[in-house]
Order: C-alpha cells, then structure tokens, then sequence
C-alpha cells in the first residue's frame, strides 16, 4: 500500500472500523470485540452496578455502546467460569463449616447452602459449560453471591437457595424469572 492510499480515507482500501464505533451485538460477541476504546471500558467500570440494573430488568440488548459491552463482559466465557469457581467455594465453604460461620464480614448460612448444594453444583457446571446464556442470567447469578439479604447469607430469605438458582437458570436461558425478579 502505498503511502498515499494509507493516509487518504478515500482511498479504495477497505475500512476499518474505529475504537469508538459499536454496534448492538448479533449473538455471542467476546468482551474485547466490541469497539472498546479505554473510555468506554473506563465508563463501563464505574457505572457497571448501574448497567447491570438495566440488563436485569430487561432493557434491549445492546441498547447502548456501554449496555453491548457490559453484557459482553457478562457472557464472555472466562466470566462464566470464575461465577461457577465462586460458587464451588461457598459450597466448600458450607460442607467445611457445619456451623454458620464468618466468611470476611458476610456470614455465609452454611445450612442454607447445604440445602441448595445440588442446585448451586449443578449451577456451576452449567457456568462451566460457557455455552450462549442471557447476560440478565449472569447478572442474577452474581447477585446471589453477592446479596448479603439473600439466601446463601440469610435463612430468612424471601425465597430458598434451590429457588433463586432455578431463578437463575431461568434467566440464563433468557426465560421469565418470577416472584418480581427479571421480566422480558
């Protein structure tokens, strides 16, 4: 190429899309994919709470360059699999600990989790599995390992830890999620 078609845009050479130009995702689209300039990454960072309650209730996907690229670092793989290592842990956590004990300044409800184990296990495998999941899934997911007023934390939880993981699951597959959660 030569140095004038390399520095004229009117030049045949095929375009290149920019850092900033974003378009709302078709499908699966990895985090880095997205035309993710340090700005953007940077206002995704701090607004991410803010982003994630957007996504959890429902807004379109890619409604904005910020929402794309939050929920492309949701369902990126690699994200899914450290979510499904977390909940491994509060797993060993509960089956080490019989009595509810302090887990940094959260205190995990060892038997609440026991309870749940099968659905938190199963959970985790199908995180492992990183297949196309709804970014609204991922969101409540984190939001289980993170809500000290939900069921992994607390016995008196409006619902059990069996029932936010179906919630969960229900979410990742894009279905409807009940009880005032997620709606389409």
């Amino acid at each position: 190429m030569s140095a004038h078609a390399h520095n004229n845009p009117s030049s045949a050479a095929p375009a290149r899309r920019s850092q900033t130009d974003v378009t709302a995702p078709r499908g699966r689209v990895r985090a880095g994919s997205i035309g993710s300039s340090s700005s953007l990454r940077l206002k995704v960072r701090l607004t991410r709470g803010r982003l994630e309650r957007r996504i959890a209730a429902g807004e379109p996907r890619g409604g904005s360059p910020e929402l794309a690229l939050r929920e492309a670092q949701l369902t990126d793989p690699r994200n899914q699999r450290r979510l499904a290592r977390d909940l491994r842990r509060v797993v060993a956590y509960a089956d080490e600990h019989r009595s509810g004990g302090v887990s940094s300044s959260v205190v995990i409800d060892a038997r609440m989790v026991r309870r749940g184990r099968w659905a938190l296990v199963e959970l985790a495998e199908r995180l492992e599995r990183a297949g196309t999941v709804d970014p609204r899934g991922v969101v409540l997911a984190r939001e289980l390992l993170t809500d000290g007023s939900g069921p992994l934390f607390n016995r008196h939880a409006d619902r059990t830890v069996a029932r936010a993981v179906r919630d969960v699951r229900d979410a990742l597959d894009g279905r409807v999620v009940a009880a005032g959660r997620l709606v389409s």
